[in-house]
């Protein structure tokens, strides 16, 4: 079996988010099953050639808006693995500028156009396509318009639906798709817009997603809002598969029978490092992106204060809304005051320090309105930090309540309040708590179990014949 993951990113040669974090790990576990994959994405300006060994593969004519584009494919190795990476390098859709791609639906529009290329190119040798996002929600219609009944079956996996792709509806001239040809490209611009989730959602021959629970969450408009009853009519074509976490990239001193000396040692280093008092207290963390929409910062922020009056040290990493990230800094500056230095708050992206906070931490925040996996709680569990989360989404699925973390149902900061409080009482019972932690740090997080069921996946699709 061959399949081409298509994504915007592929860690840790082009990542800007989670999404490169899965792409740079599921083919590799997929890989490990006996599963031929290959990574297409885009080369982007900021693609370092001198640390990722790359070589020009082939030239690829890519037609787009009415121009003929030469682009050229490079080819490499997924760090550690036998799975081929190819970049798509045209520098005029691909150049980053103050850290993000400038005008996204554009060049996204074009990768898409130049992954139908490159399959072509290659013969249409693939079993699978797997499309990854909004970025590659017109793959399916484009691949059907090249290749007609010979076109390979496409997963799509959505990641997070909260972004969609919005785009003018000039966009389809420039792929050159008719939308007298497409009904649900009909149906979808009756708006004034395209939406590239929703034209794959309606498109794509199978549809996953990053966790079980979340996958039945999306059912449902408060969260994929208009895109809630496409989902529903195809939901069985729809399937929850929970992410897991790469260990090749994390790293720890310590397993389940020498935890206790080892972090105190890194916790003592930590708070030493950002100027704290060490005074035995557990250490409560927090490493996001600052989005109130989405990360539950808001009610995160009504609790600190409680935090470190009562009960402990509380560190949070992270950037996002300007707002915010104020809010915090002149918070900590009165906590400070009031309480001594028992809060640090780092408006950075540091993963240095990010590594350091998960192997010093006690607990970890994940308060989130909405999480569709989630990775950070995993992080948190293999670092022997218990978390401390919303029951949503991929939390849901990998935090069993009073076992490896602890969970609570309403978004409010009352009840993280509440919660709080439960796991310090876990926390003041040691052989409780340190059965708690043993559990986490045994437990398995791996891609190993998330690529036996996207391999049973693509089996079903193929034998389906579909």
């Amino acid at each position: 079996m061959k399949v081409l993951f298509a994504a915007s990113e592929v860690a840790p040669i082009v990542k800007m988010g989670g999404l490169g974090d899965v792409i740079g790990a599921l083919p590799k576990a997929l890989s490990a099953l006996k599963i031929d994959c290959d990574v297409i994405a885009p080369f982007y300006t900021t693609v370092d050639f001198h640390k990722y060994p790359l070589y020009k593969h082939l030239d690829l004519p890519v037609t787009f808006g009415g121009k003929t584009y030469t682009s050229q494919v490079f080819r490499g190795k997924l760090p550690k693995s036998d799975v081929d990476i190819f970049l798509i390098k045209q520098d005029e859709f691909f150049d980053i500028k103050k850290g993000y791609i400038v005008n996204e639906v554009v060049p996204y529009s074009f990768f898409c156009r130049a992954v139908v290329s490159f399959v072509k190119e290659g013969f249409n040798t693939y079993d699978i396509i797997h499309a990854h996002d909004w970025h590659t929600g017109m793959l399916p219609h484009l691949l059907t318009d090249e290749l007609g009944n010979s076109k390979p079956p496409v997963v799509f996996t959505i990641h997070n639906i909260s972004y969609q792709g919005n785009a003018e509806m000039t966009i389809l001239k420039d792929m050159d798709v008719e939308p007298a040809n497409h009904p649900t490209v009909l149906y979808d611009i009756q708006d004034g817009f395209l939406n590239f989730m929703q034209e794959a959602l309606m498109n794509a021959d199978y549809i996953s997603t990053v966790s079980p629970s979340y996958a039945s969450e999306i059912l449902y408009n408060d969260i994929s809002g208009d895109l809630s009853s496409i989902l529903y009519d195809r939901r069985s074509r729809l399937t929850g598969i929970l992410n897991g976490i790469d260990y090749d990239v994390m790293h720890r001193d310590f397993d389940a029978t020498n935890w206790q000396s080892v972090k105190q040692g890194h916790k003592s280093s930590l708070l030493a490092k950002l100027g704290l008092v060490d005074d035995n207290r557990p250490l409560f963390s927090y490493i996001s992106r600052l989005d109130p929409n989405q990360k539950g910062i808001d009610i995160m922020y009504d609790c600190i204060e409680p935090v470190v009056k009562e009960y402990g040290t509380f560190v949070l990493l992270g950037t996002g809304d300007p707002t915010w990230e104020s809010k915090l800094r002149d918070l900590a500056v009165i906590l400070n005051a009031k309480y001594g230095n028992h809060t640090s708050i780092n408006i950075q992206f540091d993963t240095k320090l990010a590594d350091e906070i998960y192997l010093a931490s006690d607990f970890f925040f994940v308060p989130s309105r909405f999480e569709p996996c989630g990775l950070t709680q995993m992080m948190a569990m293999f670092y022997g930090a218990l978390p401390i989360v919303r029951d949503t989404g991929g939390l849901k699925d990998s935090v069993i309540d009073s076992v490896n973390g602890f969970k609570f149902k309403t978004y409010s900061s009352e009840e993280l309040l509440t919660t709080i409080g439960r796991a310090m009482k876990f926390f003041n019972n040691k052989p409780v708590y340190e059965k708690m932690v043993q559990v986490a740090l045994e437990a398995d997080y791996s891609w190993g179990s998330s690529a036996l069921e996207y391999k049973k996946l693509y089996q079903n699709i193929l034998k389906s014949g579909e």
